[in-house]
């Protein structure tokens, strides 16, 4: 009795929250927590899919995108204020444009302008990522988590492992269910966020010398599988980019004592890297060698005399990708140029497979190839902007360590195999592109807000005397 009472004396005084029920939200206010939740979750299905299943990202897409499309009303202030939004959508309409116009000049490659529209309109994307992503460090790690899971996944799915076990046995060259070049970039992105986190995973506490053994075993394993695609394009990237990641992390680090520690495992770090070169040398020498030959004919600056090796067949389709973009500077070819098409003076392919290359194995040149000088400046201009929204955040201290070189060595990685061979249009270094340029371009929405409209001014304002 006396209980009901001293209730009822607080709720009447208003002084219980607990016995008032909660108000319902409305179906406004639930709607937006629901596109949320759709979004977010799309974004860790194009994470953990981007390689297992190319369906499965495509719906992870798809979900961002019609969330998207639903909470369009608080994104339009904060995306027309950003000039790589706007950039993007320049480049899109004038991707679309140039396929239109190539097929209407170039009636034979009609279809081969619109098949390929559809892959370059993928990249586009990256934006519905950003705005998932939103800068929130937490967010950004748990789905580069989920990514690097679902990569190594991916990849154990789709390979042949008798091959690669005969690959190992034999010190041939192994692929991991994408081209070779493709899953040399996917395992170097996965050591160098193996490096830019392995100070949250080695830390000390609870079953800290376990975690380590634990993510030291990981990195011999990424970096066997690595060695084994025996890509000199990643692994002299690598040689570049994971030691100047090394410096900066020891540098960053206040403590004394986490800093010698860091210093120790970097030298445990090196001796297992030794020891797998060492392991691999043969081949890996044999290949070096071949190109050292090859710069040699190069040199000379005789075409005629360079050897047919992979970096000798690169040289000669510069060359032939050369002549094409003089044909057409400005303009370029289209989207669906394709050597294997165009003319019949393109180098011959070694591969039987193929009558002639199915592409120029240079990235930027095939850019400039297909949309001339005009369509390559918007897209350097969009690759200028997203750099700069990186480097402004880090400077504002939204961007933590980790996260910001895990992005920095990615995007140099990407930049400098993508001097090498052209997967732009290939479904999964598609999603792995739309990822990656995403995180970093949510970190330039974060800084971004809709701006209010200012107070109005009442200094002004007649006042009634009296």
């Amino acid at each position: 009795m006396s209980l009901f009472r001293n209730n009822q004396y607080a709720a009447a005084s208003g002084k219980s929250d607990l016995l008032r029920p909660a108000p319902a939200q409305s179906l406004g206010q639930r709607l937006p927590e629901a596109r949320e939740m759709v979004g977010v979750f799309g974004l860790y299905l194009l994470a953990f899919f981007q390689i297992a299943n190319k369906t499965a990202a495509l719906v992870g897409l798809l979900l961002m995108l019609l969330a998207a499309i639903g909470g369009w009303r608080g994104f339009r202030a904060t995306l027309a204020r950003s000039d790589v939004a706007w950039t993007t959508l320049v480049l899109s309409f004038y991707v679309v444009l140039r396929a239109v116009v190539g097929a209407w000049q170039q009636p034979a490659l009609a279809d081969a302008n619109y098949h390929s529209l559809t892959d370059w309109m993928l990249l586009p994307l990256f934006p519905l990522v950003a705005l998932y992503s939103r800068g929130d460090s937490r967010r950004i790690r748990r789905v580069l988590a989920v990514a690097m899971v679902g990569s190594l996944l991916g990849m154990a799915l789709r390979s042949n492992w008798p091959a690669i076990a005969q690959a190992w046995l034999d010190s041939g060259r192994a692929h991991w269910g994408l081209p070779i070049i493709s899953s040399a970039l996917y395992l170097g992105t996965l050591l160098i966020g193996w490096l830019a986190f392995a100070g949250q995973m080695m830390r000390p506490g609870r079953y800290g010398w376990l975690r380590t053994m634990a993510w030291l075993a990981l990195a011999a394993i990424m970096g066997e599988m690595l060695f084994l695609t025996q890509s000199r394009s990643v692994l002299l990237s690598l040689v570049i980019i994971l030691p100047g990641m090394g410096l900066i992390k020891l540098w960053r680090t206040p403590d004394p004592a986490l800093r010698r520690r860091g210093m120790v495992m970097a030298t445990t770090i090196l001796i297992g890297v030794v020891t797998l070169a060492m392991a691999n040398r043969g081949p890996i020498v044999a290949r070096f060698y071949k190109t050292s030959e090859t710069v040699q004919a190069i040199s000379t600056f005789k075409i005629n005399k360079v050897p047919e090796t992979s970096l000798g067949q690169r040289v000669w389709l510069f060359r032939f990708g050369s002549r094409m973009w003089l044909k057409h500077p400005v303009w370029g070819w289209g989207a669906g140029f394709e050597a294997t098409t165009m003319w019949s003076d393109a180098p011959l392919s070694p591969d039987p497979r193929f009558r002639y290359y199915p592409h120029l194995h240079d990235g930027y040149l095939e850019t400039l190839v297909r949309f001339g000088a005009i369509g390559f400046g918007v897209a350097a201009l969009l690759a200028f902007f997203l750099a700069r929204g990186l480097w402004r955040a880090w400077r504002r201290g939204d961007v933590p360590v980790d996260i910001g070189l895990f992005l920095v060595a990615s995007g140099l990685l990407a930049a400098l195999t993508n001097l090498t061979d052209f997967r732009l249009t290939h479904k999964p270094y598609a999603f792995y592109s739309i990822l990656l340029l995403g995180l970093m371009y949510g970190y330039t929405l974060k800084s971004l807000k809709p701006r209010r409209a200012p107070p109005p001014d009442r200094s002004h304002t007649a006042t009634t005397p009296g």
